[in-house]
């Protein structure tokens, strides 16, 4: 059986775009993962949706807390995670079936890997059929695959890796967000990986991450 995988999904009155989040989940190829639901506070419905999904799947957890943001929500699942792998995903985002699968496999086969990740595919988040030209949103995605310390000079001035594209070892998880960010959390989060010269591998597979916007 492949190593498991812990899904951490921070939501803050979602509870509209969390079914189809976790639906995303649900339709994984690879089976050996749990998922867990971190409510910061919401004033929804989020706990009865994520309710609805742990009575339905024992690999679903929610958890709630007081509104704490992003950053606390995630460390707060990365402390639980019992996965050897870590993958991030917002609650109004989604993966492809085969998204979980590909990217264990290269993690499986290549030990010095510590980072996996492919480019996303933008929608509108009130219209999902309508995806985003990332060009002409001015997007760029990195795309390179070596160590941390080569990779740093193409992250340094933009912020290149979306929250939900990679796959990571959890060792890497535990360098933990910092809290006292509003903004740029993730690519705070990067560019430490880069600094402990994690190694980044590029897996050029489209459309196995759906990253929405707001627009």
């Amino acid at each position: 059986m492949s190593p498991l995988v812990t899904v951490i999904i921070p939501c803050y009155n979602y509870a509209k775009y969390l079914h189809e989040t976790l639906d995303s989940v649900l339709a994984q190829s690879l089976t050996n993962w749990e998922c867990i639901i971190v409510d910061d506070g919401s004033t929804d419905n989020t706990k009865a949706v994520a309710t609805e999904y742990v009575k339905k799947d024992s690999r679903f957890q929610y958890i709630y807390q007081e509104n704490k943001g992003v950053s606390a929500a995630r460390n707060n699942a990365i402390i639980k995670a019992k996965g050897k792998y870590i993958q991030f995903l917002d609650g109004d985002d989604l993966i492809e079936k085969e998204k979980l699968y590909l990217h264990t496999n290269i993690l499986d086969n290549n030990q010095y890997v510590d980072i996996v990740y492919s480019p996303p595919t933008y929608f509108q988040t009130e219209s999902s059929e309508i995806l985003l030209d990332c060009n002409k949103m001015g997007i760029e995605t990195l795309k390179e695959t070596d160590n941390g310390l080569a990779i740093l000079s193409y992250l340094i001035k933009y912020n290149k890796i979306t929250t939900l594209a990679p796959l990571i070892r959890k060792k890497v998880s535990t360098q933990y967000f910092r809290e006292d960010l509003n903004w740029h959390e993730d690519w705070e989060f990067w560019l430490r990986c880069c600094f402990s010269n994690c190694y980044y591998y590029y897996l050029d597979t489209e459309n196995l991450i759906l990253d929405s916007k707001a627009y």
